[in-house]
């Protein structure tokens, strides 16, 4: 199942785990399916819009805080972004693929984000 293959890892302070893809497609174009082959290829997690409904507070107030849903010019640091993506190996899918270009400049070791198309 796929919930199963898409927990969250625990945050244990591993540093050598790296985000190194970041996928960009629009929803419904393949991105569950390529999510869970990046898990298996990589041998990590893939952070997928499907785990929203899982998230913590913590990390729901973050995607506001990052949409600009509160009344505030605070957005997320680069630190914040290496943060909420700890133990992730790529990402895929909403609302992570509206910030590739933050994840760009906090994970230097993604050399491209991809788009998918149908």
């Amino acid at each position: 199942m796929f919930y199963k293959t898409q927990a969250r890892p625990d945050h244990n302070g591993n540093n050598e785990d790296e985000l190194l893809v970041i996928g960009v497609g629009l929803p419904r174009t393949g991105t569950t399916s390529l999510c869970q082959a990046l898990s298996h290829l990589l041998q990590g997690t893939c952070f997928h819009g499907s785990r929203l409904p899982n998230l913590r507070d913590e990390e729901y107030d973050f995607w506001l805080r990052a949409l600009g849903k509160y009344n505030t010019d605070t957005r997320p640091t680069i630190n914040e972004w290496r943060e909420i993506f700890r133990g992730e190996k790529a990402c895929m899918d909403l609302p992570s693929i509206l910030f590739y270009k933050e994840l760009m400049l906090a994970f230097p070791s993604v050399s491209k984000a991809f788009t998918i198309y149908r």
